[in-house]
């Protein structure tokens, strides 16, 4: 990770001229309380965890973060609460991902956010066009949008697959890669030939690509993606950190670790209930977070918390595992407090 980010906070002229880190990129979570209320308090040990597992950067205000069961002024709180518990300790980049209002709005709304100190401004496609809106369309309030918003707010996108997914073409990513406006991509096209013909447009510009799909995750590695930026971080951010430090020293042991990581994600995702599931694992690390969520999803039980622990059990033996064979600690530091989930 970048060793001098911290002096770029709050400072645009530095973030501006700065590139963002390669390497793993954790979509932040949101805590919530007893009552439904963004739980504040939650977020100082949440990045220390972060922290502490060895990864770039930080993306708040995402899918991941519930950003569609947030208000406005939620974001903005988050975002700037986030920034202030980081500390300058990685970077942080924030989602201006809202559906309401017209482009010069979406604009002051990103405007805001890049004001709060965030190094990267994320938005989306799908919130400037309809399902069934042109290319052209949305590349006109793309350009409409950065004119807008104005030239010193660095920018990234996010292919957010909700409310309905909206793809980037090959000739748009190409001209935001151009425009040297854009900083950071994040993938979900799942499609490893779009992998790799976005990764070869970015070549030469500042625009940096990270993948959120862990099945092309070591595909696109090897491609020359700039990392990864997906839900796997929030179950075991480090074992992603090991795989992007060490896929060409240990080449063999990082396709073990492909294989490895796809099963992890098929046992503790039962029923579609994320970003559940991750809170309730999270519990189980010594992080003090429930997981009480806004998002319509089903409950995490007393059966599945044993499942999670099962699954814990096994990953710290192959942090050991990888550990050894990397010559470099993995495991986490634990909280000081107790193991458990409040459900």
């Amino acid at each position: 990770m970048g060793p001098l980010w911290g002096y770029f906070m709050g400072l645009s002229d530095k973030r501006h001229a700065t590139d963002v880190p390669d390497g793993v990129w954790v979509v932040m979570i949101t805590p919530f309380d007893s009552d439904g209320g963004i739980d504040m308090r939650a977020y100082a040990g949440l990045v220390d965890y972060y922290v502490q597992s060895g990864v770039a950067g930080l993306f708040t205000c995402c899918g991941s973060s519930e950003i569609l069961a947030m208000s406005r002024a939620e974001i903005l709180d988050v975002t700037h609460h986030v920034i202030d518990c980081t500390a300058g300790r990685l970077p942080v980049i924030s989602g201006a991902i809202v559906y309401d209002g017209d482009v010069k709005s979406k604009a002051d709304f990103a405007r805001q956010i890049w004001d709060l100190g965030a190094d990267v401004v994320m938005i989306t496609p799908n919130q400037f066009v309809a399902p069934d809106d042109s290319d052209e369309l949305l590349d006109e309030r793309l350009r409409e949008f950065l004119e807008a918003v104005g030239d010193d707010v660095v920018l990234g996108t996010y292919e957010f697959p909700m409310p309905f997914a909206r793809r980037l073409t090959l000739p748009m990513y190409k001209w935001m890669a151009e425009s040297g406006r854009f900083v950071y991509h994040k993938d979900t096209s799942c499609d490893i030939d779009e992998i790799g013909a976005k990764i070869k447009l970015s070549q030469g510009t500042r625009l940096k690509f990270f993948n959120a799909n862990l099945q092309t995750l070591l595909a696109s590695f090897r491609l020359g993606g700039n990392g990864y930026c997906g839900t796997g971080t929030n179950y075991c951010p480090e074992l992603y950190v090991w795989f992007w430090d060490n896929f060409l020293k240990h080449p063999e042991r990082a396709e073990d670790l492909q294989q490895y990581l796809n099963n992890f994600e098929n046992q503790v995702d039962w029923g579609q209930n994320y970003p559940a599931s991750a809170k309730a694992y999270m519990g189980l690390r010594g992080i003090e977070i429930t997981p009480r969520c806004r998002m319509r999803l089903k409950s995490v039980t007393d059966e599945q918390v044993r499942q999670l622990q099962s699954v814990l059990d096994g990953a710290n033996q192959y942090h050991q595992v990888l550990a050894a064979a990397g010559g470099q600690e993995v495991m986490v530091k634990k909280p000081g407090r107790k193991r458990g989930v409040k459900l």
